[in-house]
């Protein structure tokens, strides 16, 4: 059975999650999957997919803070629910790709205060000092993207402050085990 209380997961709807672990290298195959399964990029890096919606939103000029994420995801979900593994059938973690998306089952047991957060913000490439936008939302910490934290003092970056709710999920008391192969056959 797998502790889900050892990984950090970001819910991005009530569905699914991104896997966070304490790993900074990713799988060596992570650029060739990426490149040759464009359609299940959702599932290898979903937080480049969170990166290029907000890139597309910024340059349409949408205020909305969700700019398409949840549509976009939940489509995909309804489309390939069962190619996301999930984290109450997996039996070694070792098997999740650090940063992929997974779903689980589980009761949410307790929402804590909000977070505040810097949920837009400017990076820049120093190669060719070209500025571009990207996002921290679903990430613990600031993206690749950013080389340096953002100054809080700045009015453009207060603008940028976001909000999140934390929650603390644990397993469904008293499930038994035919459950999940049970829910995993539907």
């Amino acid at each position: 059975r797998t502790d889900v209380r050892k990984m950090k997961v970001f819910l991005l709807c009530s569905v699914f999650a991104v896997l966070q672990c304490d790993c900074d290298t990713k799988p060596p195959l992570h650029k060739y999957l990426k490149c040759c399964f464009v359609s299940r990029e959702e599932i290898i890096s979903p937080l480049d997919v969170v990166q290029r919606l907000y890139r597309a939103s910024v340059g349409k000029k949408t205020s909305t803070k969700d700019f398409g994420v949840r549509a976009h995801f939940e489509k995909f979900m309804q489309e390939s629910w069962h190619e996301v593994p999930s984290l109450n059938t997996v039996k070694r973690l070792e098997d999740l790709k650090p940063g992929s998306l997974v779903r689980f089952r589980c009761m949410l047991q307790n929402l804590f205060n909000p977070e505040f957060y810097v949920g837009a913000l400017t990076g820049r490439n120093a190669e060719t000092n070209e500025t571009f936008h990207c996002t921290s939302k679903y990430q613990d910490t600031l993206p690749e993207c950013v080389d340096e934290l953002p100054d809080l003092t700045d009015m453009a970056v207060a603008r940028a402050m976001w909000e999140r709710q934390p929650a603390h999920c644990i397993a469904v008391p008293g499930e038994s085990e035919w459950v999940d192969a049970f829910l995993e056959q539907e």
